[in-house]
């Protein structure tokens, strides 16, 4: 596969929605990755690290696997069920 190619799997379930993206570039640890304070004035920060952070902030579980098929980074939002009335 090449490794600017990306493939994207969604999967819609009963209050939940499941993203997968896989690449074939170099593997990536999230955890190792530095956490940006975004509290510190923006002319102090760090160029990038924001994108991950954001996701991070976005979803109610990551999870990263690197293999001979790819990397696939998982993000899964639990939906809040609507309230009746």
């Amino acid at each position: 596969m090449d490794p600017g190619s990306i493939i994207l799997d969604f999967e819609l379930e009963p209050g939940k929605i499941t993203l997968s993206l896989t690449d074939f570039g170099h593997a990536f640890e999230p955890d190792n990755a530095p956490v940006p304070d975004p509290n510190q004035p923006i002319e102090k920060r760090e160029l990038g690290g924001f994108g991950l952070f954001f996701i991070q902030q976005s979803v109610d579980e990551m999870k990263y696997q690197t293999s001979e098929d790819g990397n696939t980074m998982t993000l899964i939002k639990h939906l809040a069920k609507p309230s009746g009335g």
